[in-house]
């Protein structure tokens, strides 16, 4: 008996996993896919996650491409309205774009690297030493 609650209890996890990669190619954050879930934001992370080791990162391209070519199979009738000038075909193209922003990760923050700090302090250093140097007459 354990073992069938245990297979149950799986195939509602793999079920909920799938909802989970379905609703991010779809564009949904992290939270908004918990919130229409009702589950944690740590819980839709480790299905994410689940996915992903289940689908290696070739399907896991194929997939969003896969979407992608979806979406702009959407925009292409809205194009030539929205770039006339057409309100609707705008606002319908928008969403579309943002939808294919979120898909490629666009609006995820970037790591810092601290790399902007170590130029701002390369640049101070430098100007510095500069500064500091006077040059010397008749030399």
């Amino acid at each position: 008996m354990p073992s069938q609650y245990r297979d149950t209890k799986q195939d509602q996890i793999n079920k909920r996993a799938e909802k989970v990669r379905n609703l991010r190619f779809a564009g949904l954050s992290y939270r908004q896919i918990g919130e229409k879930l009702h589950i944690s934001i740590a819980t839709v992370k480790k299905d994410w996650e689940r996915m992903q080791v289940e689908f290696p990162a070739q399907t896991t391209r194929e997939l969003v491409a896969e979407q992608n070519g979806k979406l702009v199979e959407m925009m292409k009738p809205h194009y030539l309205r929205a770039i006339s000038g057409d309100t609707k075909a705008t606002a319908t193209m928008l969403k579309l774009m943002d939808h294919q922003a979120k898909l490629f990760g666009l609006y995820e923050p970037e790591l810092d690297t601290g790399q902007a700090n170590a130029v701002a302090a390369l640049t101070d250093l430098v100007n510095a030493i500069n500064g500091a140097a006077t040059p010397v007459e008749g030399v």
